[in-house]
């Protein structure tokens, strides 16, 4: 089990180094889901360290930390999935990071939307690899780690 906590995190720490150096080398500024999937990498990573430290012989505690993780991954995923929904318009998103309708707001709501809009959209693209966009990357590379995970823990 020590072998799928060193790996998961390998792969979060190199998802985390891949989204920060996207910000910072070639300026894609991160929404607010972005945001909130590099916390859960984050969380992934440092519950995944502990993993490595916590000790063979302490094997209830290696699973309890082996299926928190599994579900960190799975949340990633999910919340990968509503990302991709609001950025292709399949859903609205109930947190203040779209585009809104601008007829269906007054002038004062839409003056505080304006105040209030963070700089960078949910439901906008900001650039495409191989025409997927960096959210649609990021869903598939936590898929991607959660089958890893699971099944490195497998062998």
């Amino acid at each position: 089990m020590k072998r799928a906590f060193i790996i998961n995190s390998i792969l979060m720490a190199f998802g985390l180094l891949s989204a920060i150096s996207a910000q910072y080398f070639f300026g894609l500024l991160p929404c607010k889901l972005c945001l909130y999937q590099r916390y859960l990498y984050l969380l992934a990573l440092c519950i995944s360290l502990c993993g490595i430290f916590i000790s063979e012989s302490k094997q209830k505690y290696c699973i309890m930390l082996f299926v928190v993780v599994l579900l960190i991954l799975f949340c990633q995923i999910i919340l990968g999935i509503y990302h991709v929904g609001i950025e292709n318009k399949w859903w609205t998103s109930s947190i203040s990071c779209v585009n809104r309708n601008v007829n269906e707001l007054s002038f004062e709501q839409y003056k505080d939307a304006i105040m209030s809009a963070p700089l960078v959209l949910c439901d906008v693209r900001q650039t495409t690899v191989w025409k997927f966009s960096m959210t649609e990357l990021a869903t598939i590379y936590s898929t991607i780690s959660l089958y890893v995970f699971w099944f490195v823990q497998k062998k």
